[in-house]
């Protein structure tokens, strides 16, 4: 497995009513991580999923991952839809935020 991307984990932040809290948009950095990328073609979509999905990855990586909310991968957000764990062994599937 060509493990050669990096991505960013991140927890979505919690807006807090406590003045001293200091609130970033972006949220928490859970992670930096190298995985393995791939896309996930349409025609495999409609084959496993029954439907037609653009712009989605599917990130597989040999160690566990710590929960998180959403990645970076080059910039671009990408949500979590589905994860699999075999043995170590963890392969997600993401979508790209905003894009139905």
């Amino acid at each position: 497995m060509n493990m050669h991307t990096k991505v960013e984990l991140y927890k979505n932040a919690i807006e807090s009513e406590d003045p001293t809290v200091e609130y970033d948009p972006k949220g928490k950095l859970v992670a930096s991580v190298t995985v393995n990328i791939t896309n996930l073609s349409a025609a495999r979509a409609y084959r496993d999923y029954g439907q037609v999905a653009y712009n989605r990855k599917i990130m597989r990586t040999v160690t566990p991952l710590p929960i998180f909310d959403y990645c970076l991968i080059d910039g671009v957000k990408y949500l979590p839809l589905e994860r699999q764990q075999v043995g170590l062994r963890n392969s997600i599937m993401l979508k790209e935020a905003g894009v139905q």
